[in-house]
This record gives structure tokens, C-alpha cells and sequence, in this order.
């Protein structure tokens, strides 16, 4: 492919991958014997990217990338503090390679450098108006690669950590994707719903997908652990919304886990939730009556499908009451610090 091609094909990817208005894609990479140009249905938002191709961008997109620029201080904090610098030419500089990385991490979705590159480009735009819009497109874009049909996207530790930091580390006052900790209960509980939705897609492209489900218990932590145990137990509203949002998610994660009897990393997850709520039995009305009610509905489930299998086993034997470890978070919940 001649660097002309080349130039006109990445462009047009990176017009694709980044539409305006941003909005969650389908990305596939099919073998090039099958597709030789990108395939885009705008009604569905998919994407087919031949590998081929996706290589050729890669290549292209590296090169930008690591090649040196001539305003050093944009890659420190001091040049940002100090305005010193072309700043028009040090922006597009910026953002051609911030571009650069959307299409490495398309193709190598480990490149921890890509990945600590736009950490530090949001963070140093945290004070610059249109912060919150380019957290919202980074959450948007992270969960196009999540959710897609993608051979390691999906299952991708850098990813889902790159995910979590945004929620950790992101602080702005300015709507539900900002502080965790400064969201109403609703917008609490939206935004809960939603990174579990994520989690249950990429558990479905990917089995046993360790990487999201402890993805969830940590935005589980995050979300609730801080929020929850300061002003649950000082506000009654707060903990009845908490309560309902627990039994309904409960109930979601139950279904996936019916319609993945072999997944065990859903299971385990199942089994942090029960015991999440079980162990807030004291301020959650009927929390633990609610946990006895699942496992025996799971028990059931089980034997009127004559189910064999080790992970409906094994949540049962653990989530028995005679076992003493019933109410023990901190055995089995990865809390996120």
C-alpha cells in the first residue's frame, strides 16, 4: 500500500472509530480474504476493519506516535503550567497523537504506553474547558472496544484498569461521569447499571472473563463502599434506594449466570453480590432474606435441569449457611482502594 493510500485510509479510519457525535460501535477485524477495504453500516454502528489493513494503520499510526516532537515540554506538566511553547501547533500535535493511540490500542489493546499517554493528556486538561467531554468520548471509546467482538479487547486487564482509573481518578463536579462520590442516588444508580451492562456483554464475547467481572466488583467498591458506608447509615432515603437497586441487580446477575452455567467467573461475581448484601443486612431491609430467596430459586433451577456442573457447585456449597464464612466480605470481595 503507497504512503498515499496509507495516509487516506488511516484518516478515514479515525474518522470512523471517532464520529461526532461520539456514540458506543461494533468493531469487528475480519481476515482480509473476506473484506479488502473498511465496511461501516451507520444504522448499526458496526465497523469492519479487514487486518490487513488494521496493520498498515498500526504501522502508520506508530510511527506518528513515537516520533519525536519539537516541543518537548507537552509531554510535562511544567510546560502546560508555564504556557510556554507554540500552543496551537503543540494542540494539534496532541491531538494527532492522541488519535495515533486510538488506533494502536485498536490493534494492541496492552500498549500500556498508549494507555499512560492519555492518561496524562487528561490529566493535564482537567482544568481546560471541555474536560467532561473528553472523558465522556474516553468512556465511549473504551466501551466500543469492550463490548465488540474483538479477539482480546475484551479481556484486556489494561482496558478495564484504564476504565477503573477514569472513575478513580477523574474528579469534576460537572454530571454522573465526574466524582462518584458527589452524584445524587440516582444518577449513582444509573451509572452502576450501566458498567454492569458493559461487564455482562464483554462476559458474553469473552468466557470467563475474569478481567470484567472484577472490573464490577471494584466499581461495586468504588461506587458504594465509599459512598454507601458515610452516608447510608445517616440517610434512610439513601439506603432504600440502595436496597432496591441491590435486589434488582441481584436478579440481572442471577439471569446472566442461567444463561452461563459453565462461566464461573459470573458465578463468583453472583456470590460477591449476595454476600455484599448480606452483609449490609443490618441497615438493608430484608438484604439476607433476599440472598436466602436466590439461592434456593438457584438450587431449584438447578435440579429441575438436572445440572451438573462445578460452578453451580461450587456457588452453592459456598453460599450455604452452614458455612462460616457466609458473612465474611473480606474473604471473598475484592475492595478497591
Amino acid at each position: 500500500m503507497s504512503n498515499i493510500n496509507v495516509t487516506s485510509t488511516y484518516n478515514h479510519l479515525l474518522d470512523l472509530i471517532h464520529p461526532s457525535p461520539s456514540r458506543v460501535l461494533e468493531i469487528d477485524i475480519l481476515p482480509s480474504a473476506l473484506v479488502t477495504s473498511i465496511q461501516y453500516s451507520a444504522p448499526d454502528s458496526a465497523l469492519a476493519i479487514p487486518q490487513k489493513v488494521l496493520i498498515e494503520c498500526f504501522l502508520y499510526a506508530r510511527e506518528i506516535f513515537f516520533t519525536p516532537s519539537p516541543h518537548a515540554q507537552i509531554y510535562t506538566y511544567k510546560g502546560r503550567e508555564d504556557g510556554s511553547g507554540d500552543e496551537a501547533e503543540e494542540g494539534e500535535l496532541e491531538e494527532e497523537k492522541l488519535k495515533a493511540t486510538s488506533v494502536l490500542l485498536l490493534y494492541d489493546p496492552n500498549h500500556q504506553t498508549a494507555i499512560n499517554w492519555r492518561k496524562r493528556y487528561l490529566l493535564s486538561h482537567r482544568s481546560r474547558q471541555g474536560h467532561q467531554r473528553l472523558v465522556e468520548r474516553e468512556l465511549i471509546w473504551l466501551e466500543s472496544l469492550l463490548t465488540s467482538p474483538l479477539p482480546k479487547h475484551t479481556k484486556s486487564p489494561t482496558l478495564w484498569g484504564h476504565r477503573l482509573w477514569l472513575f478513580r481518578t477523574i474528579r469534576s463536579a460537572e454530571g454522573p461521569r465526574g466524582d462518584v462520590r458527589e452524584n445524587t442516588g440516582e444518577e449513582m444508580q444509573e451509572l452502576w447499571k450501566s458498567e454492569l451492562r458493559i461487564v455482562m456483554v464483554a462476559g458474553e464475547k469473552h468466557t470467563s472473563n475474569y478481567y470484567g467481572w472484577n472490573y464490577a466488583r471494584d466499581v461495586l467498591s468504588l461506587f458504594f463502599a465509599r459512598r454507601g458506608e458515610e452516608a447510608v447509615e445517616r440517610d434512610g432515603e439513601v439506603a432504600m434506594e440502595t436496597a432496591v437497586l441491590a435486589q434488582e441487580r441481584l436478579e440481572t446477575v442471577q439471569r446472566w449466570c442461567y444463561r452461563h452455567p459453565k462461566d464461573c467467573s459470573g458465578w463468583a461475581f453472583l456470590e460477591c453480590l449476595c454476600r455484599r448484601a448480606a452483609f449490609k443486612g443490618a441497615i438493608w431491609a430484608g438484604g439476607q432474606r433476599l440472598v436466602e430467596d436466590l439461592v434456593i430459586a438457584t438450587r431449584d433451577w438447578k435440579e429441575s435441569l438436572a445440572w451438573k456442573g462445578f460452578c453451580v457447585d461450587e456457588f452453592l456449597r459456598r453460599m450455604e449457611p452452614t458455612n462460616d464464612n457466609t458473612n465474611e466480605m473480606k474473604t471473598d470481595t475484592h475492595v478497591a482502594e
